[in-house]
């Protein structure tokens, strides 16, 4: 019986990568409310979007039950009837009990229902643009591995859709950055680590980047101590067109040299059942196995 399958989370960055920026700079701009409202996660989202909405009907509660006999049929310092009349005006409904009576409370009243046609509309949009945005699917494996390849030791990722769908014009990049230098003054150098093959016509379960490690490549002569010291980062961007939307989508991930195996190689995903189907079994995304043999970087020329 197949097991479902899950993949786990990122690890979190390593503290002593950890880059402080300056003051000013900030993940989630209150300034822009559109981008805020689509970048903050749903978790956040939601119980924003219900805080929000009660604030603005305690406003208007409190507007209500300032001005006691402004609307028919509320009872004097109640504020929780004020408070239930107050939605049923944000919302247009009126139910017909509670009406508003008085110029102020009739002022007050239309205030409040421009207030909840504008927030409705508001709220419409950027619920619609959360959901129509296109999401990728697509997921790293937790380790690259460096192994024998066709042509020589060869650095490995390993990248899958989560999507029982097809996907067209795959492209796919890797870059290394590292810092030299001494401690205090360590300059980044972002270098691209070429793929043996970072373009596909059509993908669907699974893709192995590969970076084959020769002379030329940035990562020549260098082993897990060494990307270390250098405080090391290895991007990789996947990005493809998804057949159900017909929308670009992307997906990108960071890893650092404690996720970097040397000597080791991604365990298959292919398995069989009783019967002798073969079929993908996910939950080895992120097995690994060791070579009898570490394979080394080849030095660099200038070495």
């Amino acid at each position: 019986m197949r097991r479902p399958w899950r993949l786990r989370r990122r690890r979190p960055r390593p503290p002593h990568l950890a880059i402080g920026v300056s003051p000013g700079v900030f993940r989630y701009d209150w300034g822009d409310p559109f981008h805020f409202a689509l970048a903050i996660p749903w978790r956040w989202f939601m119980p924003l979007l219900l805080a929000t909405v009660l604030g603005i009907n305690l406003v208007f509660a409190a507007l209500y039950a300032l001005r006691p006999g402004c609307i028919a049929n509320l009872p004097a310092g109640s504020l929780a009837d004020a408070f239930f009349f107050s939605v049923q005006t944000f919302a247009t409904v009126g139910y017909g009990r509670m009406s508003p009576v008085t110029t102020y409370g009739n002022i007050v009243a239309c205030c409040e229902i421009f207030a909840g046609m504008f927030w409705m509309a508001v709220t419409a949009g950027i619920v619609f643009a959360r959901f129509s945005r296109p999401r990728s699917r697509l997921a790293f494996a937790r380790n690259l591995v460096v192994g024998p390849g066709d042509d020589g030791p060869a650095l490995s990722a390993r990248v899958v859709n989560r999507r029982l769908n097809s996907l067209y014009d795959v492209e796919a990049r890797m870059m290394l950055v590292s810092h030299q230098g001494n401690r205090r003054d360590k300059t980044p150098r972002a270098q691209e680590l070429l793929l043996v093959q970072d373009h596909s016509p059509v993908e669907r379960m699974t893709w192995r980047l590969v970076h084959r490690i020769d002379a030329s490549s940035p990562l020549a002569g260098l082993d897990a101590a060494a990307l270390i010291e250098r405080d090391a980062q290895i991007f990789v961007n996947v990005s493809a067109t998804e057949d159900t939307t017909l929308a670009r989508v992307q997906a990108a991930h960071v890893f650092y040299p404690a996720d970097i195996l040397f000597g080791h190689a991604f365990v298959n995903l292919l398995a069989a059942d009783a019967t002798g189907r073969r079929w993908f079994d996910f939950s080895r995304i992120d097995q690994v196995e060791p070579l009898d043999e570490a394979t080394a970087a080849p030095d660099r020329p200038d070495e």
